[in-house]
């Protein structure tokens, strides 16, 4: 099961989702939903485009379980450099509990 993240990278790509249904030819009803994971299967031809259109590679647009391990890492690290508190460690930790409640549903 794949939690997608690509809210993030279309925000810094400075997209709405309006634009990016439009330079990839995908339905925005479909990406709102892939950006919200109310969807479970999508064709990498589908990531291809997205990822392509906001100049990233697929494996940026979402995490797996096998991700849990870096991710945690990362957050400990963050604590270590940014402190408790920082916004850097809040935004690794809701990832972290996205992809856990994502991945138990």
């Amino acid at each position: 099961m794949l939690m997608f993240v690509m809210k993030e990278k279309r925000m810094d790509a400075r997209l709405s989702l309006n634009r990016l249904s439009k330079m990839t030819g995908l339905n925005e009803k479909f990406l709102f939903e892939l950006e919200n994971n109310y969807i479970e299967s999508v064709s990498y031809v589908e990531l291809e485009l997205i990822a392509r259109v906001l100049n990233v590679k697929v494996r940026e647009l979402y995490y797996t379980m096998g991700d849990y391990e870096v991710l945690r890492r990362k957050l400990y690290i963050s604590i270590d450099e940014k402190g408790i508190n920082s916004v850097e460690v809040r935004k690794i930790s809701i990832l972290i509990d996205e992809l856990f409640n994502n991945m138990n549903r």
